[in-house]
């Protein structure tokens, strides 16, 4: 399920928090050892550009779909941590995933509770409630899950790359929950081929990637 767009107001906001206006047109790619600044302002005006596109949008998303449903840590996975996608991310989630019609592990995703508190984790479980910056997430009544019982979790991000570095919105909601997850589990980066480069500036904090997942299928991250 993906939430409709942003409000006026809240541009590119989501679990990782809002953001300052960025250039409304893509840009070009930022030169070797530019900061995160200058990549977000990047990989927004690609992600833009791809949204604008409903046919092309739809295909790669059925394409994604398509590559998750076949590969076997997602077939053997009893439970899956996803998102719920905002705005012009890329919704990996399958309907029928959602509902139980087609096959696949039960589905848990996050809750945002409050500025400096960490992400909860709960059961899918819809109607989902909204979020003043705009995105949807479980009701305060979604079970709790536990993070132990976890054997996947797809991520969103605005770029990777092919070390498993990632890209957020800067607020590291992600990067303080993926390392309360057991090491065992897979962490699977899901963005657009376009925005998957060489390297990303990181910084010690920031949580990799152990997968990438895009339209053109999945790869297991270079070791750095």
């Amino acid at each position: 399920m993906r939430a409709s767009g942003p409000k006026k107001g809240a541009a590119d906001a989501g679990p990782d928090g809002p953001n300052a206006a960025e250039p409304r047109e893509p840009v070009a790619a930022p030169a070797p050892g530019a900061g995160k600044p200058a990549w977000r302002a990047w990989a927004r005006g690609v992600r833009r550009a791809w949204a604008a596109a409903p046919g092309r949008r739809a295909a790669d998303e059925s394409t994604l779909r398509a590559w998750l449903a076949a590969w076997a840590p997602w077939r053997e996975a009893r439970l899956v941590l996803v998102y719920v996608a905002f705005g012009d991310e890329l919704d990996p989630v399958e309907a029928g995933w959602r509902a139980g019609d087609a096959p696949g592990p039960a589905l848990a995703t996050t809750r945002t509770v409050g500025p400096g508190k960490p992400l909860e984790v709960r059961a899918w479980r819809e109607p989902f409630e909204r979020h003043p910056f705009g995105f949807l997430q479980p009701p305060p009544d979604a079970p709790a899950v536990d993070l132990e019982a976890i054997d996947l979790v797809l991520v969103p991000g605005l770029a990777f790359d092919l070390h498993g570095g990632r890209l957020g919105h800067g607020q590291g909601h992600y990067d303080r929950l993926l390392p309360r997850l057991p090491g065992r589990v897979p962490r699977v980066g899901v963005t657009l081929d376009a925005l998957v480069v060489d390297r990303l500036p990181t910084a010690p904090h920031d949580a990799p990637m152990s997968h990438l997942l895009t339209p053109s299928g999945m790869r297991t991250a270079r070791t750095r």
